[in-house]
């Protein structure tokens, strides 16, 4: 969104136009809205005056500013980066609702008496049929929607659909116009194209909103590179590297705020002049690339690899199914998925999290995400052999929720207000557990649906390290013990003897799942191997299209069966009804 913020800033000048954003700010609990943002546009502005004063200017904006029919849909479109901040929300009608009511809070009497009483339930339906009212109220009103690319296809097509809902028809009362800035998507394009009559397009590869961004690029590079550390008038005390720094940023950028700001935010390290020149001349000029680099980079760090290393730390910010608290972060790392012990490991402290930046940023409510959409875009497709896989994340993540419900239990021992359970609270070592209840089988259900990716019993036998199977295997340990001893302290010789006839002819269990042997088990390791090679010898299907020419099945058996009703030959004869 701050792609916009100077933006915003020129729009003050317009008194009647009402600045509607599309984070929203908790109003009433009817319209609840998840991200909270501040109205006014010094606030979101920050340093970043002077990078986007052309495109107040630019006639189609004023035209859209102004309070004719003309452009009454706005789309603002250009490549990933090429705005300083994007934040997607999710929930945008009730988000604009709550903008309108907290600068008008006289409507919230009407919406209260009108919608709330009659609609308890925020439905879609209710609040498309309230937004309008609302805004016909207002008179003359600007909706600025910024990254409708980073939602899902689906989504955005739905979005758009109930935004032409909202522009005023040309003889209405009031008038109400929209700006949608984002990416240009196939979806979007399709969805704008049909209304191509009614839409106005501003595209950043134009030529000459090319040039305008350049030079908004490079006022960009000047103000941060003012903040730069005190440490590089040491570094450069003629300001001729700076120059060069400025002028390489500046063709290297290809008109995206967000590749200068994450190069400048890695030059923090940097303490020869000879370092910062060569680090310049050799940054990639894609955000791909770019990504790579800052990444193997943070990996080759020490520091976080005790808590899963920065790999880790990412894993858990991309594929978490909502942006973390930084307390839920650090508990999440603080759980070690493979280690059996029933003992909260230290918490790590929050500066931990320093070594994935420039990658991740903190929140004003102290959520830890990532510092653009495109990062996690990165981390869900790119091939880096140091990038945590989704499959391995999703195991990760559902076994640390699975440990900390487990060791929760205990919670449940104490009376809800004794000394005991507010000491336990207050420790910290639960702060992960609401997002645990709330999202454990969400993971468990992604690994699950991503098992045909992996040789899952190879994986399982040898790998598979959750909490069920640690369980499994101190138990059987337990049992191999107990059946070697002649005595053990503490438990009488009677009841020793008892258990050891018990386990005498099944002491060891299949350890592949679904099999027969699974409970039965054996009364020899060596008997328990010779079965479980069984599970491991597969025979494959000789058509080369069909699946299981890779996937293959465990029996001769099911191969034939396959191979009758799918590969069977048109020349084989049906039995007559009536031969018996």
């Amino acid at each position: 969104m701050a792609r916009l913020d100077p933006f915003l800033r020129g729009m003050e000048h317009y008194s009647k136009v009402v600045e509607v954003l599309c984070n929203g700010t908790p109003y009433l609990a009817w319209i609840w809205a998840p991200v909270k943002l501040m109205l006014t546009p010094t606030s979101l502005c920050g340093e970043n005056v002077g990078s986007c004063e052309w495109f107040v200017q630019h006639k189609e904006t004023q035209l859209w500013l102004g309070d004719s029919a003309k452009n009454s849909l706005l789309w603002l479109c250009g490549k990933p980066g090429a705005g300083i901040h994007s934040d997607g929300p999710n929930r945008l009608l009730r988000s604009i609702i709550s903008q309108v009511l907290q600068k008008h809070q006289d409507l919230a009497i009407y919406v209260h008496d009108v919608y709330f009483t009659s609609h308890p339930m925020p439905t879609k339906k209710a609040l498309l049929s309230l937004l309008p009212e609302l805004l016909q109220g207002l008179g003359s009103v600007r909706l600025v929607i910024d990254g409708v690319d980073e939602w899902s296809s689906r989504d955005q097509k739905e979005l758009l659909k109930d935004l032409a809902e909202l522009v005023s028809p040309v003889h209405s009362t009031h008038n109400c116009k929209i700006m949608i800035a984002s990416r240009e998507t196939m979806e979007i394009s399709r969805s704008l194209r049909k209304k191509e009559k009614s839409v106005t397009k501003v595209s950043l590869s134009n030529a000459n909103e090319s040039f305008a961004v350049t030079r908004a690029i490079a006022n960009f590079i000047d103000s941060k590179l003012s903040d730069l550390p005190d440490h590089f008038d040491e570094l450069d005390p003629d300001a001729s590297i700076l120059a060069h720094v400025k002028e390489t940023l500046r063709k290297k950028s290809h008109g995206m705020f967000l590749w200068v700001n994450l190069v400048l935010k890695s030059l923090d390290t940097v303490y020869s002049p000879e370092e910062l020149r060569t680090i310049v001349d050799d940054l990639p000029s894609d955000l791909e690339n770019l990504y790579d680099q800052i990444f193997t980079r943070l990996c080759s760090a020490p520091g976080a690899r005790n808590y899963g290393g920065v790999p880790g730390v990412m894993s858990w910010i991309c594929f978490a199914q909502r942006p973390l608290h930084k307390s839920e972060l650090l508990h999440g790392l603080s759980i070690f998925p493979y280690n059996s012990s029933s003992q909260v490991q230290s918490i790590p402290v929050a500066s931990i999290l320093d070594h994935c930046k420039p990658l991740i940023e903190e929140l004003p409510d102290s959520t830890i995400v990532p510092v653009h959409f495109s990062v996690k875009e990165y981390f869900l497709k790119a091939q880096t052999p140091q990038i945590v896989p989704a499959i391995k994340a999703a195991l990760d993540i559902s076994s640390a929720c699975a440990i900390i419900i487990t060791r929760s239990l205990n919670l449940l021992r104490f009376k809800s207000n004794s000394l005991e359970y507010l000491t336990q609270v207050a420790s910290g070592n639960y702060r992960l557990l609401p997002y645990a209840i709330e999202f454990w089988i969400e993971h468990c259900s992604q690994y699950a649906s991503g098992r045909d990716s992996l040789d899952i019993e190879t994986y399982l036998i040898n790998n598979d390290q959750t909490l069920f199977s640690q369980l499994s295997q101190k138990y059987e340990n337990a049992i191999v013990h107990l059946l070697a001893q002649h005595e053990v302290e503490g438990i009488s010789s009677a009841l020793l003897r008892a258990f050891q006839e018990s386990y005498a002819s099944n002491a060891f269990f299949c350890r592949f799942p679904h099999c027969d042997r699974l409970s039965l088990g054996f009364p020899a390791a060596q008997l328990r191997c010779e079965h479980e090679v069984v599970h491991i010898q597969r025979v494959y299907c000789q058509t080369a299209s069909c699946q299981y020419s890779r996937i293959g099945f465990a029996k001769k058996s099911a191969l034939k069966a396959h191979t009758r009703k799918h590969h069977g030959q048109s020349s084989i004869q049906l039995m007559p009804a009536k031969v018996r």
